[in-house]
């Protein structure tokens, strides 16, 4: 059963990539590392594979924070960003 399930995005640059979830509530990594440390809530449509819901998260320390989003921060590629190989098109093919 897949309810409430989703192909996950990479975490390459996300970083850049605020507001996060998949309905922009969380305007920082900050704010989406405490949800999954203490504010999770069950509902139907949670997946079974949200081990720690019965507490509302996996309780991660301030320190266990700060390394993961340090951790998440090493994922940032600002060559990638930066390079004009990957950017939008001055037009896209179809404009005029």
């Amino acid at each position: 059963m897949d309810i409430g399930a989703y192909v996950a995005p990479t975490l390459r640059n996300v970083a850049f990539t605020a507001p996060y979830m998949h309905d922009g509530r969380f305007k920082t990594l900050d704010d989406v590392i405490d949800f999954y440390s203490s504010k999770v809530v069950w509902s139907p449509s949670i997946s079974p594979l949200m081990h720690h819901v019965a507490s509302r998260g996996v309780q991660l320390t301030p320190s266990q924070k700060s390394d993961l989003k340090n951790f998440i921060l090493t994922l940032t590629d600002s060559s990638f960003v930066q390079s004009a190989a990957f950017a939008r098109p001055a037009k896209f093919p179809d404009e005029k």
